[in-house]
């Protein structure tokens, strides 16, 4: 099994072998694809649905868990395996990812992702 290049990526998503609603050619790096925040979250301080379109962000704060949804959905095909990361620029404030590390085969919809603030510094991610 390999990684697909960002040549696959877009071949895959022009010839609709890969469904990615929300799609952004900006967004696609040299073996991957950024994300964006969705417009769910819901932390485990405010106990409550958030949406981050309204402010333009979301603030996790310090020793907090949240749940974040993509602004993507895809429909993954039944013969590609999605790797899920956290960009490094989050890892460094503080942030860990609690989800799997895998989109399976024949997924279909938003991903849901558990994310953790270790920093003792409130992270905020912009929508």
């Amino acid at each position: 099994m390999t990684m697909m290049t960002d040549r696959q990526i877009r071949a895959a998503i022009e010839t609709n072998k890969l469904v990615m609603q929300g799609y952004d050619p900006k967004l696609v790096q040299p073996a991957s694809y950024d994300m964006r925040l969705g417009d769910q979250v819901i932390t485990s301080s405010a106990r409550e649905i958030i949406n981050p379109a309204q402010k333009g962000l979301v603030t996790i704060v310090a020793g907090d868990f949240a749940l974040v949804t993509t602004f993507e959905r895809v429909v993954m095909p039944t013969d590609i395996v999605g790797h899920l990361g956290l960009r490094s620029r989050f890892a460094k404030m503080g942030l860990v990812l609690l989800s799997g590390p895998q989109i399976d085969p024949g997924f279909r919809g938003v991903l849901v992702l558990g994310l953790a603030n270790l920093s003792p510094r409130d992270v905020v991610i912009p929508y």
